[in-house]
């Protein structure tokens, strides 16, 4: 379903682009206001009621329509979906849901942070589905390392395929967990070329 996107939602969704993918909900003195990064939507010069509220607003309906994960009290997380923010040529509305071409496009355009992330989130998607067609359903949490063992294991692919895994995960990892300096820009276009490939040789 394809949605138009309000200025504020837009904002948010750059400014957190920018910051990794954190927002959050800012409680103090009886107001709320959204903050992404160093970027606090308040309003221009002094804090406005008004401004918060719409952005407040903004982030709520990001959350129903899966650009943001609301992850704790007052802690969110862009979505792959929402990632797309970034794209600021194009219309969100008309994005394909290629989750690897969203990537790539951030990796060429110097955003290599979040492309990781998505780069990563396709991965774990896929290995999931590649879990339940040639093993079965999955129980518990399914983090891409345990996924990565369960299919090792099973036999549907070899020891340098896990190593390989092991090293994509390695490397979104950090683009998730703020430690940007871990990630190296020109490794995160070799991994989606990878996983491009990983995908093409395994899917159907």
């Amino acid at each position: 379903m394809a949605y138009n996107l309000t200025s504020e939602c837009r904002e948010i969704l750059e400014a957190a682009t920018a910051a990794g993918g954190n927002i959050n909900i800012v409680e103090a003195s009886g107001a709320e206001w959204v903050t992404a990064g160093s970027q606090s939507f308040i309003g221009e010069g002094e804090p406005d009621p008004q401004t918060m509220r719409r952005y407040r607003d903004a982030l709520y309906f990001l959350v129903r329509t899966g650009f943001v994960d609301h992850r704790g009290k007052n802690w969110y997380e862009l979505t792959t979906r929402g990632w797309q923010g970034d794209l600021s040529e194009l219309d969100i509305a008309d994005v394909s849901g290629d989750y690897l071409e969203m990537a790539q496009h951030l990796a060429d355009k110097g955003h290599h942070i979040p492309a990781a992330s998505v780069a990563g989130a396709v991965l774990e998607d896929f290995l999931r589905k590649l879990h339940i067609a040639r093993i079965g359903p999955w129980k518990g949490e399914s983090k891409l390392s345990r996924l990565n063992t369960n299919l090792y294991k099973a036999g549907v692919y070899g020891n340098p395929v896990q190593q390989q895994v092991t090293a994509w995960a390695a490397l979104r990892n950090p683009a998730d967990h703020g430690h940007f300096h871990q990630v190296d820009s020109a490794q995160v276009k070799l991994m989606i070329r990878g996983i491009r490939d990983f995908i093409a040789k395994y899917e159907g």
